[in-house]
């Protein structure tokens, strides 16, 4: 999957700021230099903190303890550390195989997520996170259906899927699908759904969970 992007847009709002860099860096090191500031920035922003201090609790108040997280970067391994601390453990899938290095600790897929029933080799989950996903990999209705499919393929009775997306960004044929062929289910005592507002250069447009029943109990 494509990396996230407010690490891209947040990485030009520095370029511009200290262009004089240009001159004295080479383009290598200002990345390096520059992408541990966007994983801060973005493990600040309120749809994560809303994910690690609401979420991640309702999963296990739930009873969750299998889950499965669709695409990993850096700024995934803060939340993974406290799915662990919380009894929550954690695998993750992603098609760039350079993603591996940002592995949930339970074990990690490389590879496209509609073919996770082959890749995870007969393992279920009972809560899935797709974040950040649609328009990023997951482009257009037919994505998100061979999408759908394939988790459902993994997922025990009575799984859970939060679908994380950016309206505005993308269209809502992707999400359409999600909210056509299963049931929105409120999170423990959270509401069916979440959004927050656009966050500068470092979130421009709106960020919404949405919650699902993945599989009948």
């Amino acid at each position: 999957m494509s990396p996230y992007l407010a690490i891209e847009e947040l990485v030009h709002s520095f370029r511009h700021r200290l262009s004089f860099l240009r001159r004295l860096v080479p383009e290598r090191l200002r990345r390096r230099l520059l992408s541990p500031i966007a994983r801060r920035a973005i493990e600040r922003l309120a749809s994560r903190a809303f994910l690690r201090d609401a979420i991640l609790p309702a999963l296990v108040e739930a009873g969750c303890r299998r889950l499965l997280v669709v695409g990993t970067r850096p700024y995934n391994l803060a939340f993974y550390r406290d799915c662990e601390t919380r009894g929550l453990a954690a695998w993750s899938v992603d098609l760039d195989p350079a993603a591996a290095k940002w592995a949930a600790p339970r074990g990690h897929f490389a590879g496209d997520v509609r073919r996770i029933d082959s890749l995870a080799a007969g393992q279920t989950f009972d809560a899935v996170l797709l974040n950040g996903m649609l328009g990023f990999g997951i482009d257009n209705a037919e994505d998100a259906a061979q999408t759908l499919a394939a988790l459902i393929a993994v997922a025990e009775p009575g799984a859970l899927l939060i679908v994380g997306w950016n309206p505005g960004l993308t269209g809502d044929g992707e999400i359409e699908v999600f909210r056509n062929r299963l049931a929105a289910q409120p999170l423990g005592a959270l509401d069916q759904y979440r959004e927050f507002p656009p966050q500068g250069r470092v979130l421009p447009n709106p960020h919404r969970y949405e919650f699902f029943r993945l599989r009948a109990g």
